[in-house]
């Protein structure tokens, strides 16, 4: 090779190094806090999500109410807040840029909408064992079951006593 295509060799890997880097989008870190807008308290498990088009990156904040979402690309985002019992914030045109703000603090509103109501029932059938690894039998009572019987005089280790397969110990070794 000569002098003259080492020159141009060289000139094609640095154009072509130069336009890389100004082609390669600079990622950035955005953080910021979610606090309450009366009480001006940090909230802690709220939502905050970046939107442009299609590209979403989204953080909850943490115990002091901070979130930090790492390799955002620059431009413009749509900021979306929400917390359970607050009313979703939202925010368009926020501009991410090297130049711009990189830490923003947003305040969040209570929300007075009303809930349903929920309702908890238990229920269990008292001839099923609790214990599904049961081999040979078992058999669940209550205290109320324990009155029901008349030997058991209220004493549920005498109700158990009264069932097929149950065997008593002699206690004449107790002293």
């Amino acid at each position: 090779m000569t002098l003259q295509q080492l020159r141009h060799i060289s000139l094609i890997i640095l154009l072509s190094g130069a336009l890389c880097a100004a082609f390669a989008q600079q990622l950035h870190t955005v953080g910021g806090k979610i606090i309450d807008a009366e009480t001006k308290e940090p909230m802690p498990g709220a939502h905050v999500v970046f939107s442009r088009g299609e590209l979403f990156s989204g953080a909850v904040t943490d115990s002091s109410g901070t979130f930090k979402i790492e390799k955002t690309p620059a431009g413009k985002y749509e900021v979306r807040v929400t917390f359970i019992g607050y009313e979703p914030f939202l925010l368009q045109q926020v501009d991410v840029s090297p130049a711009g703000k990189s830490f923003f603090t947003f305040e969040i509103v209570p929300s007075a909408a009303p809930l349903k109501e929920v309702v908890v029932q238990a229920s269990r059938k008292a001839d099923e064992p609790l214990n599904t690894m049961a081999v040979a039998s078992a058999r669940s009572f209550t205290i109320e079951t324990a009155e029901k019987f008349a030997a058991s005089m209220r004493d549920p280790s005498r109700l158990a006593l009264s069932f097929a397969g149950v065997r008593g110990q002699s206690d004449i070794l107790n002293g």
